[in-house]
C-alpha cells in the first residue's frame, strides 16, 4: 500500500508540473499546451508478474488552434490548421505557428528570437532598402525602390505535421521527423495566433490534481502507520 500510494503521488506530480506550465504559458502568443498520457507498467521479476502499476509521461503536445489576433503589423504571421512554419534553432530545425519577420544587417531573415526562418531553398536573405511582403500562400515577395513589380524571392518553409506527428526538444519547442511540406498552407499577415491553453479547464484539472495528490499522500499516512502498530504488536 505504501509503494502504490507514493507511485501514484510521483505521477500525479508529473501531471500537476506539466499542468502547471501550460497555466504559465496561457498568455503566450503561439504556444501549444502538453499532453500527458498514462499507461499500465508491468512490475519485472516472477514474484511480480501479475503486477502493473501506472507509468506517466508527456505524450506530446496539443496541435489544436488557438484564437487568431489582429496586431496591424505585416511582419507579424501565423499559419492556420496543422501547417506550421519552419525556424532555425541552436538545438536544430523546430516548427512555429507564428512568425514576427526581422532583418539582421547581414540580411538574414529571422524571427523575434533571433533563429533563422527557412525557405524552401535553405535560408532567407533579403537585400537592403525593400519593401518585404508575404502572400497567404508563403510566398515572399520584395519590392525595390522605383520598381512597380515585385519580385519573387521564394517561399517560406511550411510544413503540415499532427498532434501525433510532433515532440519537444530539450526547449520545449515542438518539432517533427515525420512533417511533409504543406500543399495548400494559409498564411495571414498581420495577425499572430495565441496559446490554446484554456485557462478555466487547466486550472480545474491543477485543483482535481491536487486534491487526488492529498488522497494519496493520506493513503501513505495511513499505511505507515498500520505498518508501525504491526512492527510493535510483533515486537511485543
Amino acid at each position: 500500500m505504501i509503494y502504490t500510494s507514493m507511485v501514484a503521488a510521483k505521477e500525479i506530480e508529473l501531471r500537476q508540473s506539466v499542468v502547471a506550465n501550460n497555466i504559465a504559458n496561457v498568455s503566450t502568443p503561439g504556444f501549444k499546451q502538453a499532453v500527458v498520457a498514462t499507461h499500465a507498467q508491468d512490475l519485472l521479476g516472477a514474484p511480480n508478474s501479475t503486477r502493473s502499476y501506472a507509468m506517466t509521461r508527456i505524450a506530446g503536445i496539443d496541435s489544436s488552434e488557438g484564437p487568431i489576433k489582429s496586431t496591424g503589423n505585416p511582419n507579424d504571421l501565423t499559419v492556420r490548421g496543422d501547417s506550421w512554419f519552419t525556424l532555425q534553432g541552436s538545438g536544430g530545425e523546430y516548427l512555429s505557428k507564428n512568425l514576427s519577420l526581422n532583418v539582421l544587417e547581414s540580411g538574414l531573415l529571422v524571427t523575434s528570437n533571433g533563429d533563422a526562418i527557412k525557405g524552401q531553398d535553405g535560408n532567407i536573405y533579403i537585400p537592403e532598402n525593400v519593401d518585404l511582403n508575404v502572400s497567404e500562400t508563403g510566398e515572399i515577395f520584395l519590392k525595390f525602390p522605383e520598381q512597380e513589380l515585385m519580385a519573387s524571392a521564394g517561399n517560406l518553409k511550411v510544413v503540415t505535421a499532427k498532434s501525433s506527428d510532433l515532440q519537444i526538444n530539450q526547449r520545449s519547442q515542438p518539432y517533427s521527423n515525420v512533417a511533409a511540406p504543406a500543399i495548400a498552407p494559409v498564411v495571414l499577415a498581420g495577425a499572430l495566433q495565441q496559446s490554446n491553453v484554456n485557462q478555466v479547464s487547466t486550472a480545474m484539472e491543477s485543483v482535481n490534481l491536487s486534491k487526488q495528490f492529498q488522497m494519496n499522500m493520506k493513503i501513505f499516512e495511513s499505511a505507515q502507520t498500520i505498518a508501525d502498530s504491526t512492527n510493535r504488536l510483533i515486537g511485543n
